[in-house]
């Protein structure tokens, strides 16, 4: 799975290419798992670091989303999507985390 999760958003807002290992998309698939059960701010430092994403916009992302009350997978996707510019790699991983 090299080569995933290219053009996510550096913390200081600009577009960083990031060539994500297979353990490290474990990692993300994990975390995003926990979405539902975790703090805010606990996943917020977990997943931040493995996205390379701005901190901030995590935290927003996921205040949008518990908001919403969507299902997990309505809750990433359309809003990732413009954010990060993953979309394809977060419907990938929402679907593996489904089985």
């Amino acid at each position: 799975m090299p080569g995933m999760l290219t053009g996510v958003r550096g913390a200081d807002g600009s577009l960083a290419a990031a060539d994500t290992a297979q353990g490290q998309t474990k990692l993300i698939a994990d975390n995003v798992q926990i979405m539902l059960r975790e703090p805010r701010r606990r996943l917020v430092g977990s997943i931040a670091p493995a996205l390379d994403v701005a901190k901030g916009d995590l935290e927003t992302l996921l205040l949008y989303c518990h908001n919403q009350r969507m299902s997990l997978v309505q809750r990433i996707i359309p809003v990732a999507a413009p954010l990060w510019r993953i979309a394809g790699d977060l419907n990938l991983l929402s679907r593996r985390g489904r089985r």
